[in-house]
């Protein structure tokens, strides 16, 4: 059993929970409260949340200040001297614990008592995810008797008919798992030590052949990073005009490492002056059709193709307010480049966040589907 420990939520805590669930292991989360490791069994393994500052709610023996810590204490990097002076203020350790100190400035401990492995990790979410690549994934794996894990990716497939799908192909072997956030779905397909490949691709091939419209990659990568690889293989670019979204649709592929080689520009067009100004919509148009119409969304994309000289444009219109009822949740996006063009309605539920969300998956979704196809 993996005991998951947080004094509070946070996408630290969500990522890491997820992660483990998503990978077919054990996993208890606890939100808040104490922990006394003492009363757990000695083969499971605690993670708490919250980093050294709270290593007084693991009621373990305090000793002298960890020797290590005490080498970053005398070290030559301002950094580390400056943390590690923290440490010692809050944190006393068992000896046997080896601290990391992740290159943004983060602490985490690694270590066991009474025959568990305890981990103390910062509230970071980028800590969290090098951390539990680098150092405790290799450990759980092993443990849990797992051999390898397989990723698909697919989007807009309700969670219960891919998890009916996944259930339904489980062996003792190998398990099949899924979450769904946004509508972009990931299934990991974990092999337990003894699997037979040619079992492991037949499960693979049945699921695939059931959602194989709805795919977009045959690996853990997120629709963002879809899109940089696809365009930095084609060495083409792409513009965007986002009006409900804001901006979050360029957010997304600015997180990816390259994105400036493929992204040329992006615009956020919230009012109709603007779209007017900025990408050439025609102020009838605006009158007759209003801003989230399919004929305003393709002039919006037509505009970024007249404006730049960008291979691709993507624009997005819709409404994300509650107070606008039957409309709320409904979105045109246009997706061209300078000889095909798609355009797509779309309706959303949920409040304001949560379909904003679900219309930027969307048109990384749309996005990946046309320039693979174009």
């Amino acid at each position: 059993m993996i005991r998951l420990f947080s004094l509070k939520q946070s996408p630290s805590t969500q990522y890491l929970f997820d992660k483990l669930v998503l990978d077919c292991l054990d996993a208890q989360l606890q939100i808040g409260g104490t922990m006394d490791a003492n009363q757990y069994n000695s083969d499971d393994i605690i993670i708490l949340i919250g980093g050294y500052r709270e290593w007084n709610k693991l009621q373990l023996p305090c000793e002298l200040v960890n020797p290590i810590i005490n080498q970053y204490l005398h070290s030559n990097i301002p950094i580390a001297q400056e943390i590690a002076q923290d440490a010692t203020s809050y944190c006393y350790t068992p000896r046997e614990f080896m601290p990391i100190l992740d290159h943004n400035g983060y602490f985490a401990l690694v270590g066991s008592y009474n025959g568990k492995h305890i981990y103390v990790l910062p509230d970071n979410l980028d800590s969290i995810k090098r951390l539990f690549e680098n150092h405790i994934k290799p450990v759980l794996y092993k443990q849990c008797l797992i051999a390898c894990i397989d990723y698909i990716k697919l989007f807009g497939v309700e969670n219960c008919v891919v998890k009916s799908q996944t259930d339904a192909l489980n062996t003792t072997d190998i398990k099949l798992n899924c979450t769904t956030n946004y509508l972009d779905t990931t299934v990991s397909i974990v092999s337990f030590d003894g699997y037979q490949e040619v079992n492991k691709y037949r499960i693979i091939n049945a699921f695939s052949k059931r959602f194989v419209d709805r795919i977009y990659c045959s690996d853990n990568y997120t629709p963002q990073q879809v899109i940089v690889d696809l365009l930095t293989i084609k060495q083409k670019t792409v513009a965007l005009a986002e009006s409900v979204t804001g901006g979050m649709v360029a957010s997304r592929i600015v997180d990816v490492p390259g994105a400036s080689k493929v992204l040329l520009e992006s615009a956020v067009t919230y009012t109709d002056i603007a779209k007017r100004n900025r990408l050439y919509v025609s102020n009838k148009d605006l009158l007759d059709y209003t801003a989230v119409s399919t004929q305003i969304a393709q002039e919006m994309a037509r505009g970024l193709l007249q404006a730049t000289k960008c291979d691709y444009a993507l624009s997005v219109t819709g409404y994300a307010d509650k107070n606008i009822d039957f409309f709320n949740g409904m979105c045109y996006i246009c997706v061209t480049d300078r000889e095909q063009s798609q355009t797509v309605k779309q309706y959303f539920t949920g409040d304001r966040n949560t379909v904003r969300e679900k219309m930027t998956n969307t048109c990384l979704y749309l996005l990946i589907n046309f320039i693979k196809n174009n």
